[in-house]
């Protein structure tokens, strides 16, 4: 008998870079029972390819912990999960903390761990806008880039 199970709490799609190739694949994450009680052991975080191949990280107190040994298994297929959870700046609050969400420093809004963040959004969100003056330069700024565009 298993006595090991794994109970999703949140499904969805995630980024992977797998050998250079970006990919979409499916997670699922949530907390691992142990026992015939279904005792909580921990937190886990798994990923399946589309071809069906799947990485699995688990941790004993921590999604985030979970999550980065899932990238560390997904490392050893040579590739690398892109995911807001693993940018470098992201914190969890003590009401957000192993529910999936968390915040990105400049960021405007809170994030799940496994959305893929908008890094052009970042890098505006970290322009100085502190008075009048800054905004309006920074706001023509963006105008100029967008005329550049088109």
């Amino acid at each position: 008998m298993v006595w090991k199970k794994h109970r999703a709490h949140r499904e969805g799609e995630c980024h992977v870079n797998l050998n250079g190739e970006g990919i979409i694949a499916q997670f699922e994450m949530g907390i691992v029972e142990t026992g015939r009680q279904r005792v909580y052991s921990g937190n886990y975080v798994k990923v399946i390819g589309p071809d069906g191949e799947e990485w699995l990280g688990e941790d004993a107190s921590s999604m985030r912990d979970a999550l980065r040994a899932l990238d560390e298994d997904i490392g050893r297929d040579g590739g690398r999960l892109l995911c807001a959870g693993l940018v470098d700046g992201f914190y969890e609050s003590g009401l957000s903390v192993d529910t999936g969400y968390g915040y990105i420093d400049g960021y405007p809004r809170a994030v799940h761990m496994m959305e893929r963040p908008r890094l052009p959004a970042l890098n505006e969100a970290a322009a100085p806008a502190s008075t009048a003056t800054d905004a309006a330069e920074v706001l023509a700024s963006r105008q100029e880039r967008l005329r550049s565009k088109f």
